[in-house]
Protein backbone atom coordinates (compact mmCIF):
# COMPACT_ATOMS: atom_id res chain seq x y z
CA UNK A 1 0.00 0.00 0.00
CA UNK A 2 2.72 2.62 0.49
CA UNK A 3 4.38 1.70 -2.29
CA UNK A 4 1.07 2.19 -4.23
CA UNK A 5 0.63 5.45 -2.52
CA UNK A 6 3.85 6.76 -3.61
CA UNK A 7 3.54 5.42 -7.08
CA UNK A 8 -0.21 7.50 -6.92
CA UNK A 9 1.62 11.06 -5.75
CA UNK A 10 4.66 10.40 -7.92
CA UNK A 11 1.83 10.50 -10.90
CA UNK A 12 0.43 13.11 -9.61
CA UNK A 13 3.19 15.53 -9.07
CA UNK A 14 4.26 14.37 -12.77
CA UNK A 15 0.53 15.49 -14.08
CA UNK A 16 0.91 18.74 -12.17
CA UNK A 17 4.06 19.65 -13.57
CA UNK A 18 2.95 18.86 -17.39
CA UNK A 19 0.13 20.39 -17.48
CA UNK A 20 0.38 24.23 -15.56
CA UNK A 21 -2.76 25.60 -14.66
CA UNK A 22 -3.53 29.12 -16.25
CA UNK A 23 -5.17 31.27 -13.71
CA UNK A 24 -8.24 32.18 -14.17
CA UNK A 25 -9.46 35.61 -14.78
CA UNK A 26 -13.26 35.76 -13.59
CA UNK A 27 -15.43 38.41 -12.92
CA UNK A 28 -12.97 40.09 -10.50
CA UNK A 29 -11.49 40.79 -13.70
CA UNK A 30 -14.24 41.81 -16.10
CA UNK A 31 -16.99 43.94 -16.03
CA UNK A 32 -20.39 44.06 -18.54
CA UNK A 33 -22.65 46.74 -19.73
CA UNK A 34 -25.19 47.92 -22.10
CA UNK A 35 -24.12 48.62 -25.40
CA UNK A 36 -27.23 49.10 -27.25
CA UNK A 37 -30.53 49.02 -26.13
CA UNK A 38 -34.12 49.64 -28.34
CA UNK A 39 -37.33 50.49 -27.35
CA UNK A 40 -38.79 47.84 -25.01
CA UNK A 41 -35.91 46.15 -24.89
CA UNK A 42 -34.16 44.93 -21.88
CA UNK A 43 -31.20 43.31 -19.89
CA UNK A 44 -30.96 43.09 -16.55
CA UNK A 45 -29.53 40.32 -13.74
CA UNK A 46 -32.39 40.36 -11.04
CA UNK A 47 -35.58 39.16 -12.93
CA UNK A 48 -36.65 35.41 -13.78
CA UNK A 49 -39.52 32.98 -13.99
CA UNK A 50 -40.46 31.54 -10.65
CA UNK A 51 -37.74 28.47 -10.58
CA UNK A 52 -34.56 28.27 -8.94
CA UNK A 53 -32.57 30.54 -7.55
CA UNK A 54 -29.11 31.03 -9.60
CA UNK A 55 -27.76 34.05 -11.51
CA UNK A 56 -28.38 34.91 -15.18
CA UNK A 57 -28.51 37.55 -17.32
CA UNK A 58 -32.00 38.14 -18.91
CA UNK A 59 -32.26 39.95 -22.28
CA UNK A 60 -35.36 40.82 -23.72
CA UNK A 61 -36.06 42.29 -27.55
CA UNK A 62 -39.59 43.32 -28.19
CA UNK A 63 -40.87 44.74 -31.78
CA UNK A 64 -43.57 47.42 -32.32
CA UNK A 65 -45.97 46.47 -35.02
CA UNK A 66 -46.90 49.80 -34.78
CA UNK A 67 -43.36 51.62 -34.87
CA UNK A 68 -42.24 52.15 -38.18
CA UNK A 69 -39.13 53.54 -36.65
CA UNK A 70 -39.09 49.99 -34.37
CA UNK A 71 -38.38 47.45 -37.21
CA UNK A 72 -35.26 46.55 -35.96
CA UNK A 73 -35.64 46.14 -32.01
CA UNK A 74 -31.85 45.16 -30.00
CA UNK A 75 -30.55 44.53 -26.89
CA UNK A 76 -26.92 44.35 -26.94
CA UNK A 77 -24.47 43.78 -24.36
CA UNK A 78 -20.19 44.04 -24.12
CA UNK A 79 -18.07 42.60 -21.81
CA UNK A 80 -14.54 43.17 -21.52
CA UNK A 81 -12.05 43.44 -19.05
CA UNK A 82 -11.68 46.20 -16.33
CA UNK A 83 -8.41 47.59 -17.25
CA UNK A 84 -9.79 47.83 -20.68
CA UNK A 85 -6.62 45.78 -22.38
CA UNK A 86 -7.65 43.24 -25.05
CA UNK A 87 -8.86 39.73 -24.20
CA UNK A 88 -6.77 37.87 -26.47
CA UNK A 89 -5.80 37.92 -30.55
CA UNK A 90 -8.13 36.81 -32.89
CA UNK A 91 -4.78 34.49 -33.94
CA UNK A 92 -4.94 33.27 -30.30
CA UNK A 93 -8.49 32.18 -30.22
CA UNK A 94 -7.55 30.07 -33.44
CA UNK A 95 -5.01 27.93 -31.84
CA UNK A 96 -5.68 23.86 -31.13
CA UNK A 97 -6.96 24.05 -27.73
CA UNK A 98 -8.75 27.50 -27.72
CA UNK A 99 -12.66 27.59 -26.58
CA UNK A 100 -15.60 30.07 -27.33
CA UNK A 101 -18.67 28.87 -25.61
CA UNK A 102 -21.97 30.34 -23.87
CA UNK A 103 -25.22 28.75 -22.38
CA UNK A 104 -28.47 29.80 -23.06
CA UNK A 105 -31.93 29.37 -22.43
CA UNK A 106 -35.11 30.42 -24.61
CA UNK A 107 -37.89 31.33 -22.03
CA UNK A 108 -41.48 29.90 -22.50
CA UNK A 109 -42.94 33.05 -22.79
CA UNK A 110 -41.28 33.83 -25.93
CA UNK A 111 -43.74 34.14 -28.15
CA UNK A 112 -44.92 31.81 -31.29
CA UNK A 113 -44.70 34.72 -33.81
CA UNK A 114 -40.72 34.31 -33.00
CA UNK A 115 -39.19 31.96 -35.27
CA UNK A 116 -38.14 28.42 -33.14
CA UNK A 117 -34.58 28.80 -34.44
CA UNK A 118 -34.11 32.01 -32.46
CA UNK A 119 -31.05 32.80 -29.94
CA UNK A 120 -28.96 34.78 -28.69
CA UNK A 121 -26.20 35.89 -30.77
CA UNK A 122 -22.55 36.01 -29.52
CA UNK A 123 -20.04 38.55 -30.82
CA UNK A 124 -16.32 39.52 -30.72
CA UNK A 125 -15.14 43.10 -30.94
CA UNK A 126 -12.30 43.60 -33.38
CA UNK A 127 -10.33 46.90 -33.16
CA UNK A 128 -8.16 47.94 -36.40
CA UNK A 129 -5.08 49.59 -36.57
CA UNK A 130 -7.04 53.00 -37.26
CA UNK A 131 -8.36 52.46 -33.92
CA UNK A 132 -12.22 51.73 -35.46
CA UNK A 133 -14.16 48.55 -34.66
CA UNK A 134 -16.23 45.78 -35.98
CA UNK A 135 -17.92 42.81 -34.83
CA UNK A 136 -17.71 39.33 -35.90
CA UNK A 137 -21.55 37.40 -34.95
CA UNK A 138 -22.47 33.96 -34.44
CA UNK A 139 -26.12 33.71 -35.35
CA UNK A 140 -27.76 30.69 -34.68
CA UNK A 141 -29.38 30.32 -38.24
CA UNK A 142 -26.02 30.41 -39.75
CA UNK A 143 -24.92 27.49 -37.57
CA UNK A 144 -26.96 24.24 -37.68
CA UNK A 145 -30.15 26.04 -36.49
CA UNK A 146 -33.13 26.70 -38.80
CA UNK A 147 -35.92 26.43 -40.42
CA UNK A 148 -35.09 23.81 -42.12
CA UNK A 149 -33.55 21.41 -40.08
CA UNK A 150 -36.75 20.85 -37.69
CA UNK A 151 -34.97 17.90 -35.54
CA UNK A 152 -32.23 20.76 -34.57
CA UNK A 153 -34.93 23.43 -32.92
CA UNK A 154 -33.73 24.31 -29.54
CA UNK A 155 -36.03 23.95 -27.12
CA UNK A 156 -37.60 26.31 -24.77
CA UNK A 157 -37.25 26.01 -20.86
CA UNK A 158 -33.56 24.42 -20.89
CA UNK A 159 -30.45 25.20 -20.93
CA UNK A 160 -28.34 24.91 -24.02
CA UNK A 161 -24.63 24.87 -24.17
CA UNK A 162 -22.76 26.14 -27.27
CA UNK A 163 -19.49 25.56 -28.66
CA UNK A 164 -18.90 28.70 -30.72
CA UNK A 165 -14.85 28.01 -31.50
CA UNK A 166 -15.03 26.68 -35.48
CA UNK A 167 -18.37 28.30 -35.89
CA UNK A 168 -19.35 30.75 -39.07
CA UNK A 169 -19.40 34.47 -38.05
CA UNK A 170 -19.72 37.60 -40.33
CA UNK A 171 -18.47 41.07 -39.78
CA UNK A 172 -20.74 44.02 -38.65
CA UNK A 173 -20.16 47.78 -38.23
CA UNK A 174 -22.49 50.49 -36.31
CA UNK A 175 -23.09 51.53 -39.98
CA UNK A 176 -22.60 47.96 -42.50
CA UNK A 177 -23.58 44.42 -42.40
CA UNK A 178 -20.97 42.72 -43.96
CA UNK A 179 -23.02 39.48 -44.53
CA UNK A 180 -22.48 39.28 -48.36
CA UNK A 181 -19.47 38.45 -51.00
CA UNK A 182 -18.37 35.36 -48.42
CA UNK A 183 -19.05 36.90 -45.39
CA UNK A 184 -19.53 33.62 -44.03
CA UNK A 185 -16.81 32.41 -42.37
CA UNK A 186 -14.59 30.66 -39.59
CA UNK A 187 -12.40 32.49 -36.98
CA UNK A 188 -9.38 30.81 -38.34
CA UNK A 189 -10.86 32.08 -41.89
CA UNK A 190 -10.51 35.72 -40.30
CA UNK A 191 -6.87 35.07 -38.42
CA UNK A 192 -5.75 34.15 -41.82
CA UNK A 193 -5.63 37.65 -43.38
CA UNK A 194 -9.46 37.19 -44.66
CA UNK A 195 -10.99 40.37 -46.13
CA UNK A 196 -14.66 40.76 -45.90
CA UNK A 197 -16.42 43.22 -48.49
CA UNK A 198 -19.55 44.46 -49.77
CA UNK A 199 -21.06 45.58 -52.90
CA UNK A 200 -20.64 44.70 -56.66
CA UNK A 201 -17.45 46.57 -56.35
CA UNK A 202 -16.10 44.95 -53.61
CA UNK A 203 -14.41 48.96 -52.16
CA UNK A 204 -16.37 48.63 -48.89
CA UNK A 205 -14.30 46.27 -46.66
CA UNK A 206 -12.93 44.91 -43.27
CA UNK A 207 -9.55 43.71 -42.89
CA UNK A 208 -8.63 40.77 -40.47
CA UNK A 209 -5.75 39.22 -39.35
CA UNK A 210 -4.15 36.96 -36.71
CA UNK A 211 -3.07 40.10 -34.49
CA UNK A 212 -6.18 41.72 -34.50
CA UNK A 213 -7.23 41.96 -30.96
CA UNK A 214 -10.07 40.79 -29.68
CA UNK A 215 -11.29 43.86 -26.85
CA UNK A 216 -14.96 42.48 -26.12
CA UNK A 217 -17.31 39.30 -25.94
CA UNK A 218 -21.08 40.85 -26.53
CA UNK A 219 -24.09 39.00 -26.71
CA UNK A 220 -27.52 40.24 -27.46
CA UNK A 221 -30.91 39.55 -29.40
CA UNK A 222 -32.18 41.32 -32.80
CA UNK A 223 -32.28 42.78 -34.99
CA UNK A 224 -35.64 41.93 -36.85
CA UNK A 225 -37.04 39.65 -34.24
CA UNK A 226 -40.86 39.46 -34.39
CA UNK A 227 -42.85 39.73 -31.08
CA UNK A 228 -41.44 39.23 -27.50
CA UNK A 229 -38.32 37.59 -27.42
CA UNK A 230 -37.26 36.24 -23.97
CA UNK A 231 -33.72 34.56 -23.02
CA UNK A 232 -30.77 33.65 -20.51
CA UNK A 233 -27.51 34.11 -20.83
CA UNK A 234 -25.20 32.26 -18.80
CA UNK A 235 -21.03 31.29 -18.21
CA UNK A 236 -19.72 33.06 -21.68
CA UNK A 237 -16.04 31.60 -21.48
CA UNK A 238 -12.69 32.22 -23.80
CA UNK A 239 -9.85 30.50 -23.71
CA UNK A 240 -6.40 30.30 -25.33
CA UNK A 241 -3.03 28.37 -25.27
CA UNK A 242 -1.53 31.75 -25.06
CA UNK A 243 -3.14 31.87 -21.40
CA UNK A 244 -6.33 33.66 -21.60
CA UNK A 245 -8.88 32.25 -19.30
CA UNK A 246 -11.56 34.24 -19.19
CA UNK A 247 -15.55 33.34 -17.55
CA UNK A 248 -18.24 35.61 -17.15
CA UNK A 249 -21.05 34.52 -14.88
CA UNK A 250 -23.99 36.72 -13.57
CA UNK A 251 -23.66 36.23 -9.95
CA UNK A 252 -26.93 38.48 -9.55
CA UNK A 253 -30.20 36.29 -8.16
CA UNK A 254 -31.95 35.99 -11.30
CA UNK A 255 -34.07 32.88 -9.94
CA UNK A 256 -33.19 30.46 -13.78
CA UNK A 257 -32.15 27.13 -13.25
CA UNK A 258 -28.62 27.18 -13.78
CA UNK A 259 -26.86 24.66 -16.79
CA UNK A 260 -25.68 21.75 -15.38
Amino acid sequence: MRYAALITLALFLAACHSAPTVPAHNNADLVWREDAIGPQCRLVTNEGPPALHSPALLIVTHSLPDDPQNDKPIARALITRRDNQPLCTLGQLTQPGATLRFNVYRDPSTTKDVPPYTLPYLFLLIRHPDGSTSRLLWESPYNGYSPYKKSEMPPNGQWISLDLTHGTYWPQTDALNFNMNDGFQTLAKYASGFRATRGVDHKQSQHYSADSPVIAIGVGSGSGIPGHFVAYIDDIQLTTPAGANYLMTFPIDSQVPRPN
